[in-house]
């Protein structure tokens, strides 16, 4: 029995100096107990911390300080990813053995309530750790009140690969020439993001846009303002329909739809207010804009007025949500009223797709030219279903416009899309600004759990789009442009997702015959 606690006390030694130096002397101490010694249960609460399964303990004397050690250790939380969280993991791992050990000499001696016969070396050790953590906490607690002080440092970044094969009937090829095909990089950003106290900030460049890199979202923010909620300050999305406002992550089709390419750029240099109303069954969004400035956010011309005014106002007719089932009704409404830049304003569209960013590297199929304006109106109506696995959105965009010389013309556009989950989840949607996010699959494609590879089926969707857009109207022939859309998304895991759309476009130009081309397209995506 005396040659097995010897070779426990060499284990304890070696574990001590390798922990934390001088505790290894208070284990080394209480690890001379006759009994053999064992590791107490542990138990993993619902928060993730951990839990020592209770040990009988003697009413007073080392038994009492042994469990007191472990609950101030395992209560304290410290700064996660810090060296102080190490130490605090090694001291709780060594407390936890000290416990088991402690408790075990306490009830086998048979302390007696008055404390006599306690090893005063004991006694003394637990003391000094007692001692040791009150200057962790302490240094903390200091720790934490640096961090306080800085912006937190949040990073954000997206990586769009695809490859198309097209094709054509020769009416498109007489009107338009041959499409490409090939293989881009749609998106590449990495950015920062972050808050500190009431302000929030954003930073992300784009580089695969025009510019290589320009500008993506570049604003800072005041959030909790009385009456008002939250102002942004800089470059980012105006708030204007469901696509447009919703990131692309929300978007489940390779790119947006024609409604998008009639109203021109999402993102502008501006200040807006938002914020939710009626328990967050409502959004608010309204802002004053630059109406044309460049992808790095510039807007330098001769001395005259040309800015925007934009506002979206939604509300939830329903919305339940229980563990795996979302049933909503949105309704919402947008209007944006513009002063051109040089007076002049242009419409066009091309297929419902894009090869690369950086330049048009598709036809523009419909196109009104220039025409001399003096003001004109954005108004969108958007209605959003989701039931369960199965969605349909819609939106109708009218564009009036007040031409100096054909007086007032009116364009419009218009889509309608439907998808369904097999796999059983549903979109997601964020209450706080009324928008999509990506389906979030139950099951991971791929996971690693305990050194074992798993294997699920990730999420699967099918998609349908219908979209139209007429820009002829009061003697301007831009053309009318319609585009059908199939599509199936699969998404591995939160952040990755491989998805591919079969698109036909019908446009009918005002000076050459109806055409038909086809894109067949298919993405791999990283988005965090």
């Amino acid at each position: 029995m005396a040659g097995g606690a010897g070779g426990r006390s060499w284990l304890v030694w070696g574990a001590g100096v390798w922990l934390l130096g001088p505790v290894s002397l208070l284990v080394w101490g209480v690890s001379q107990a006759p009994s053999t010694p064992s590791l107490p249960a542990v138990a993993q609460t619902e928060t993730g911390q951990r839990s020592v399964a209770a040990a009988p303990t003697p009413e007073s004397g080392a038994g009492q300080q042994i469990p007191a050690c472990s609950e101030r250790i395992g209560s304290f939380a410290p700064v996660e990813g810090t060296p102080g969280q190490q130490a605090v993991e090694r001291l709780v791992n060594l407390s936890e053995w000290g416990v088991g050990l402690g408790n075990r000499e306490a009830s086998s001696a048979q302390v007696p309530a008055s404390g006599e016969g306690i090893d005063p070396d004991t006694t003394g050790r637990w003391a000094e750790l007692n001692r040791r953590l009150e200057r962790l906490e302490e240094q903390l607690r200091q720790q934490r009140s640096r961090a306080a002080d800085r912006p937190t440092t949040q990073l954000t970044g997206m990586i769009h690969l695809d490859r198309y094969w097209t094709g054509e009937d020769s009416e498109f090829r007489q009107a338009y020439g041959a499409l490409p095909d090939g293989v881009v990089f749609r998106r590449v950003r990495i950015g920062l993001q972050g808050t500190y106290g009431a302000w929030d900030y954003r930073i992300i460049p784009e580089f695969a846009a025009a510019g290589r890199p320009s500008l993506f979202d570049v604003f800072v923010g005041w959030n909790d303002l009385p009456a008002l909620g939250h102002v942004r300050v800089g470059h980012f999305a105006e708030p204007f329909g469901l696509e447009q406002t919703s990131s692309i992550r929300g978007i489940n089709t390779l790119e947006r739809s024609v409604l998008s390419e009639i109203y021109g750029r999402r993102r502008r240099v501006g200040i807006m207010f938002f914020d939710t109303w009626d328990e967050q069954r409502g959004t608010w969004a309204l802002g004053i804009f630059r109406s044309d400035n460049d992808v790095f956010g510039d807007d330098i011309a001769q001395r005259q007025f040309r800015s925007a005014v934009t506002g979206r106002l939604t509300r939830l007719v329903w919305y339940d949500e229980e563990d795996n089932w979302l049933e909503l009704l949105h309704l919402g409404v947008s209007y944006s009223a513009r002063a051109p830049k040089n007076r002049q304003v242009q419409f066009q569209a091309r297929p419902e797709d894009r090869f690369g960013a950086a330049s048009p590297n598709l036809p523009i199929l419909i196109d009104t030219g220039p025409i001399p304006a003096t003001f004109y109106q954005l108004l969108v109506g958007e209605a959003l279903w989701i039931h369960g696995p199965f969605s349909m959105q819609g939106e109708y965009l009218l564009v009036p416009v007040s031409t100096r010389q054909y007086g007032a013309v009116y364009f419009f556009a218009w889509y309608v899309q439907a998808s369904l989950v097999l796999t059983g989840e549903h979109r997601q949607y964020r209450r706080d600004t009324a928008v999509l996010d990506s389906v979030i699959p139950r099951r991971d494609f791929l996971r690693r759990e305990n050194g074992q590879w798993f294997v699920g089926p990730g999420a699967w969707e099918l998609i349908v789009r219908f979209s139209q857009a007429d820009l002829n109207d009061g003697g301007i022939e831009g053309g009318r442009i319609t585009g059908i859309t199939l599509g199936v998304a699969w998404y591995l895991n939160p952040y990755m997702r491989i998805y591919a759309n079969y698109i036909q476009t019908h446009p009918t130009p005002a000076n050459a015959k109806p055409g038909i081309g086809h894109i067949f397209g298919v993405r791999t995506a990283l988005e965090f």
